[in-house]
C-alpha cells in the first residue's frame, strides 16, 4: 500500500509547474544562495507531508479515484469520456489495473467493430462469434480461458494472452459454483469470487454483491460504473476497526424543473472498498427510500467483518462475516 501511495503522490507532483515552485520559494523567504535543486527537494518534502496528513486524499488514492478505469478510446486505461469500470484488483498504475483497462478497451472496441461489419453486410451482429470455440478445441488451457473471459475468436485469444504476458499476470482457468450449497456465486481456481446476497439491516435487507480478487491474476469479471463524477467519497473506520473507502451516488431521476423529490423517491448506488495484503475486496449495493444515505452506507460497512473476509480469503467466509444490525 505504501508503494501505491508513493506512486500516486509523485504522479501528482509531476504536474507541478516549476514556476510555482519558484514562487513558493520566494514567498517563504528562501535565501537566494541555496541551490535550486535543494529548494525543490525541500518544497516537495513539505508537499508530501501535507498530502499525507490530508484525510481527504485517502479516498482519492485508495477509493474510487484510484480504481476508476475510464476507456476514452485511446487504446489504454486513462482519463477520457467513454465507458467506465471499477478495478477489482489493484490500484491505478498496478499491473492488474493496467491490464484490465487494456483488455476491456480492446474487447469493447473489437466486438463493436465486428458487429458493425456484420450489420453492414446485412447479417446478424453476432454472426462472427465462434460459439463452439473451435479455434481453441485442441488446447484445454485456451478453451478454458476463452470461456471464462468471453473470447470469441483467435484474434481475441491472442490479445488476451499478450496482455496478461505483458503485465506478468496469470489468467483464470477454472470457474464454478461454491462448494457450500448455501451460497450462490462464482468461484475461480485462485479463490477469487463474486457473490450476490441480501444483507440484513435493521428491519429490512439490502441487496449487495461482493467481489474478492487476489492480486497477480487478470480479473475475468468487470464492474461497470455510471456517472463516476457524481460519486461522493470518504474514508470510514467500521465498528470492527476496518478501514474502508466508500463512494455514494444518487441515481438520476426525471422530475419537473424546480421539483424536489422526497426521500422515498430517491435511489442510491454505493461502493465500498477494502484492501488486504494480497487481495482487494469490493462491495456493490443499492437501495431506495432513505433519508440519510451516508448513514446507510456506513451501516452496511459496519454489518460486514472485512478483516475476516480478507484473512480467510474464501467465499464460505461470507456467511460468518455478516453481522446483523
Amino acid at each position: 500500500m505504501r508503494e501505491d501511495l508513493g506512486l500516486a503522490i509523485f504522479e501528482s507532483l509531476g504536474y507541478i509547474d516549476p514556476e510555482y515552485i519558484e514562487q513558493a520559494a520566494n514567498s517563504r523567504g528562501v535565501e537566494r544562495n541555496i541551490p535550486g535543486r535543494t529548494i525543490k527537494l525541500l518544497l516537495i518534502a513539505a508537499a508530501l507531508l501535507s498530502l499525507l496528513t490530508a484525510a481527504a486524499c485517502a479516498a482519492a488514492w485508495f477509493g474510487l479515484g484510484a480504481r476508476l478505469i475510464s476507456l476514452g478510446g485511446q487504446g489504454e486505461a486513462g482519463a477520457g469520456e467513454g465507458e467506465s469500470y471499477v478495478s477489482l484488483a489493484g490500484l491505478r498504475g498496478s499491473p492488474e489495473f493496467l491490464a484490465a483497462g487494456q483488455w476491456l478497451e480492446f474487447k469493447n472496441r473489437y466486438e463493436e467493430k465486428m458487429a458493425g461489419e456484420r450489420l453492414a453486410e446485412g447479417e446478424s451482429p453476432y454472426g462472427w462469434r465462434d460459439l463452439e470455440r473451435s479455434f481453441a478445441r485442441e488446447n484445454e488451457y485456451d478453451l478454458a480461458v476463452s470461456r471464462i473471459y468471453g473470447v470469441w475468436d483467435e484474434v481475441m485469444l491472442k490479445e488476451l494472452k499478450d496482455i496478461a504476458g505483458e503485465y506478468g499476470l496469470s489468467l483464470h482457468t477454472r470457474a464454478g459454483r461454491p462448494d457450500d450449497g448455501e451460497l450462490e456465486g462464482t468461484v475461480y481456481e485462485n479463490g477469487a469470487y463474486e457473490y450476490g446476497f441480501m444483507l440484513p439491516l435493521y428491519n429490512g435487507y439490502r441487496q449487495a454483491t461482493i467481489y474478492y480478487e487476489p492480486w497477480g491474476t487478470l480479473p475475468a469479471r468487470s464492474l461497470p460504473i455510471y456517472a463516476p463524477e457524481e460519486y461522493e467519497q470518504w474514508e470510514y473506520e467500521t465498528v470492527l476497526g476496518a478501514r474502508v473507502d466508500i463512494a455514494l451516488r444518487r441515481q438520476s431521476i426525471d422530475v419537473p424543473e424546480n421539483y424536489e423529490p422526497s426521500p422515498g423517491e430517491l435511489s442510491w448506488d454505493c461502493l465500498i472498498f477494502c484492501r488486504g495484503e494480497e487481495a482487494d475486496l469490493s462491495i456493490s449495493c443499492s437501495w431506495s427510500g432513505e433519508a440519510k444515505p451516508r448513514d446507510t452506507a456506513e451501516d452496511i460497512a459496519d454489518a460486514l467483518d472485512f478483516e475476516a473476509l480478507l484473512e480467510d480469503g474464501s467465499i464460505s467466509a461470507v456467511a460468518g462475516a455478516i453481522k446483523e444490525k
